[in-house]
């Protein structure tokens, strides 16, 4: 053992070993794509511009443009009636005769799609990481090569309207723009407009002249946020539909018109992740002036291209280098001469292979198959004249050929990880885990050296030969660390204490298999049930046989109790949302399932109008009942009896809450309601939505106001004070001293109940969906069932206080108790309708108590983070009920009534040794919560 003046310090080292470990893990798994800052100046058809037969281009950018939405697909995203586009449609009919009207193609985005990133790959030819999803709110100037810049060097004038992302990339290269917010997704009419409006105007002829036109709508991304796919707003696709109507009719015959999305959506109406539904956006050309078309199929005629083939095929078209950094390949369906593919096809190889070549020699080399490894050998040290002589020789198929196949390794080779670092720091975390619970200056000494090497050999380039003996030391400094820790303790309390770590390793190898990972709530319902029968097990094997008595209390206060709460478990699957590898026969709810999934605001007329009602007084009932019920438990416990701000506050915080709730929840499903009932839409949308964030801030003003006399005036009852101690020096001591009326209040668990678990649960619903108060309910009433049912009091010594208070709090802190958190923690982010990817990430969140478009991002994430995260940090919040539930229930439900009880909640603070074990013990359950937790976070990271 170290001194105690020295705890703070190892203390304070394990914890940043854990974070550290965390960092460099991280640092191995996202990794940043290199990116070089040349800008190409070769261009085959700036030699001759004779081939270039492109004038003005428009490029319409329609946000979240699914494939399904221009030809739609029945039972993918809805009703198609929802997203008509006839104008369109009358024109892809026209071009089966006539080639020449407009071709239409899958536009596959890569992962992820997100808009910053999916605008930076349309621009550049290049492909993101997924760690540049993080950056999708953040934008800066984009350095590297582009099209905007190449227009700009070339002397194009090109003009901007739409979205201001682009501005945030593209500061000084448009010779024109207009910008408009773009996080305000309610707003979803502003920027279409505005794009509309803009577009037109410029196609008149009293404009001064340009050459590039771009124009990034928002209605049907912000639709499908706000409301998804299959809504009545989802007419926005039809508004669209109306502005390439008008811009056909006022082309000029050389004009281009290209219309893109940039990604496309789930069946929630969200996008970010790596699912088709998400990835395949339309592309819709005007006119098709492409090579003709042999197939005469309707579906057979939509081609399948990448999105960063864009890049090359427009620079192509209008005349200016490739981008340096662009890995698209060349589209020969809208190239319409032959000589004019061949010059471009040339340019894209040349440069391709030149980015390669300069990639291999300051980045690294990867692995790239033999042929295509010996085709660039094959250019290296060529200057580009011979390069273009040598290309030139080559035919157009092979080279096409070559093109995909560099493509497609570039995308394997940015999908890799750094396994080294990501081992260090996986390794590094479960040592500092390990650490945690030993205290010998042995395993510090080791910490240390652990930590400070695995930091030198990450950081420190000459010293990376000291990776290789890490990854082999640290699984055996790992194996030492367990055998020297926890081996003196099992030889004298046994294996039986750690058992419960068993099933959070359990869970942990589910993150080893896809097929457990997607039914990871399925597994972990089934390990808390498995922790529930061995619970009951335990009390079966000590009960006394012949003991009538004994055998009753089992009964009514051990076994009914632990099947309520199986039952609620078991009920609680009900509440998941599937994923979309989940099978359609899964127990789970689909992201249409209009009961539970889908919130009121995304609900059609036809559903709100049938089932919102219910659902609202459904939830209203269930809500009141719970808070009804705290009420009067308390007062028959004997607190909230006398008038004072305290309780004044309190008794008023269930109509409040009440109505606000049920306010905010009316005006959630109000616009849907009645625009189709009075046929149009009253009052704006907006306006309901203005309201509901009125209403949602004056709850939460009050709920902090409420909070802030709790913790001003935390105890919900006066003592009885003796007559002799009033007029004696010993009052100040009286808490001590109360009278044996008062001795058997809840007096922490009231408090408790009220600030860490009834305040947050009101502020959670007004992010979550309201049916969600079932699974926030679930939690408190989790952890009072499993605490308080059958705890062990017959353990607790008799005739000596002090120690019965020590060791009760030693079995209220068991590591059971943290395992059973640990699962009903992992239970509560699936009950509360979220899924662990980033299509499911509730975005919306962030305008539950704002209206327009933010101007930081540290207010929307904070909200997002409480949706996501509401039912684990309602189990961070209920943690000291587990130190004071088995009280109260042995004081509800005495297993023996004639057994009087010698603990109560008041002994915690008659002496500061007591109230001391408390602290220790709370401390001791959040480590062991953590310790558990960090165990699955350690596996995720192994897996």
């Amino acid at each position: 053992m170290y001194p105690k003046k020295y705890w703070r310090f190892w203390n304070t080292l394990g914890y940043f070993g854990y974070f550290a470990g965390l960092l460099i893990f991280f640092w191995g798994f996202l990794l940043n794509r290199s990116e070089f800052r040349d800008v190409s100046v070769f261009s085959m058809m700036r030699m001759n511009r004779s081939h270039s037969h492109v004038g003005r281009v428009i490029i319409i950018l329609a946000d979240a443009l699914s494939y399904t939405f221009v030809r739609p697909q029945p039972g993918l995203l809805g009703d198609p009636s929802t997203f008509q586009m006839p104008f369109v449609t009358r024109l892809l009919a026209a071009s089966l005769v006539d080639e020449s009207r407009m071709r239409l193609m899958h536009f596959i985005a890569d992962p992820p799609s997100t808009t910053l990133q999916r605008l930076k790959a349309l621009t550049t030819g290049s492909m993101p990481t997924f760690v540049d999803a993080g950056a999708n709110f953040g934008g800066s100037q984009l350095m590297e090569d582009n099209l905007i810049k190449q227009w700009y060097q070339d002397g194009r004038r090109v003009l901007f309207v739409g979205d201001d992302t682009w501005i945030s990339l593209f500061p000084t290269e448009f010779n024109e723009s207009h910008p408009y917010p773009s996080f305000d997704v309610r707003d979803l009419d502003t920027v279409d407009r505005a794009v509309s409006e803009y577009v037109l105007s410029q196609l008149a002829d009293n404009v001064p002249p340009w050459d590039v036109l771009i124009g990034h709508m928002l209605g049907v991304d912000h639709c499908g946020h706000t409301y998804g796919p299959n809504h009545p707003t989802m007419a926005r696709t039809q508004e669209l539909d109306d502005l390439i109507r008008h811009i056909v009719e006022r082309m000029r015959p050389s004009d281009l018109l290209v219309v893109a999305g940039d990604h496309g959506m789930t069946t929630a109406g969200n996008h970010g992740g790596d699912s088709l539904l998400e990835l395949d956006a339309a592309l819709l050309v005007y006119p098709d002036r492409g090579r003709p078309n042999n197939s005469h199929s309707t579906f057979e005629k939509d081609l399948q291209v990448a999105q960063i083939d864009l890049v090359p095929t427009l620079a192509c078209l209008t005349g200016i280098p490739i981008p340096y950094s662009n890995l698209g390949v060349l589209v020969p369906e809208l190239i319409s001469s032959d000589e004019m593919f061949r010059s471009c096809l040339v340019e894209n190889v040349i440069q391709m292979i030149r980015y390669t070549i300069r990639y291999h020699h300051e980045i690294g080399e990867f692995a790239l198959p033999v042929e295509l490894a010996t085709f660039i050998q094959s250019f290296r040290g060529q200057n580009p004249t011979k390069m273009i002589d040598v290309t030139t020789q080559l035919p157009s198929k092979e080279m096409l050929s070559q093109l995909h196949a560099l493509q497609n390794a570039y995308r394997a080779h940015w999908t890799r990880f750094d396994l080294v670092r990501m081992w260090l720091g996986a390794c590094l975390m479960l040592t500092s885990l390990l650490y945690r619970f030993s205290s010998e200056p042995f395993i510090s000494t080791l910490l240390l050296g652990q930590l400070g090497g695995t930091i030198l050999a990450v950081l420190s380039a000459p010293l990376t030969w000291l990776q290789l003996p890490l990854i082999v030391l640290c699984p055996a400094l790992i194996l030492f660390q367990i055998v020297r820790t926890f081996w003196p303790r099992t030889v004298q309390l046994g294996w039986t204490p750690y058992h419960p770590l068993c099933l959070v390793i359990s869970l942990s190898l589910v993150y080893w298999s896809n097929s457990f990972l997607v039914n990871e709530l399925g597994v972990t319902h089934f390990l808390i049930q498995t922790l529930l029968l061995c619970q009951l097990m335990g009390h079966v094997k000590n009960m006394t046989r012949n003991d009538q008595k004994t055998k009753r209390a089992f009964g009514l206060y051990i076994l009914i109790p632990t099947i309520i709460l199986s039952l609620f478990i078991r009920f609680s699957l009900m509440l998941e949302m599937c994923r979309e590898e989940s099978y359609p026969n899964s127990s789970c709810r689909p992201v249409t399932d209009p009961w539970i999934v889908k919130p009121l605001g995304k609900l059609s007329h036809a559903e709100a109008y049938s089932l919102a009602s219910w659902r609202v007084l459904f939830s209203v009932g269930f809500l009141t009942g719970a808070m009804i019920t705290v009420r009067v438990w308390l007062k028959h416990s004997g607190l909230l009896t006398i008038w004072n701000w305290t309780r004044l506050v309190i008794e008023l915080l269930v109509p409040i809450g009440l109505f606000t709730l049920t306010v905010c929840w009316i005006l959630d499903v109000a616009p849907v309601a009645l625009q189709q009932r009075f046929q149009t839409i009253i009052l704006p949308t907006l306006f309901f939505h203005r309201l509901r964030v009125t209403c949602a801030r004056v709850l939460l003003l009050f709920i902090a106001f409420v909070a802030v006399v709790l913790m001003h005036y935390p105890l919900l009852t006066d003592w009885t004070v003796p007559d002799s101690l009033i007029s004696s020096r010993k009052f100040g001591r009286a808490r001590g001293e109360m009278a044996p009326q008062d001795k058997g209040k809840p007096i922490y668990t009231g408090w408790f109940v009220l600030t860490l678990v009834e305040l947050p649960l009101l502020v959670y619903l007004l992010f979550l969906n309201e049916i969600h108060v079932i699974s926030l309910l679930l939690v408190p009433l989790a952890i009072v069932f499993y605490t308080g049912a059958g705890f062990p009091f017959e353990q607790l010594p008799s005739s000596d206080t002090s120690s019965a208070v020590c060791r009760y709090l030693r079995l209220a802190s068991d590591w059971h108790v943290a395992v059973f958190l640990c699962l009903l923690d992992n239970l509560s982010f699936y009950t509360t309708g979220h899924q662990p990817t980033l299509a499911d990430i509730p975005w919306d969140a962030a305008f539950t108590i704002y209206v327009g478009d933010h101007t930081t991002h540290v207010l929307p994430a904070v909200m997002v983070l409480t949706h996501l995260f509401s039912g684990s940090l309602l189990v961070a919040a209920s943690v000291p009920l587990c130190l004071t539930a088995p009280l109260v229930m042995s004081h509800w439900f005495p297993a023996d009534p004639k057994r009087h009880f010698c603990l109560a909640e008041y002994m915690f603070s008659t002496s500061e040794k007591n109230a001391s074990e408390f602290t220790n013990a709370l401390d001791r359950l959040c480590s062991r919560l953590f310790f558990a937790k960090s165990i699955l976070v350690s596996f995720v990271h192994f897996a």
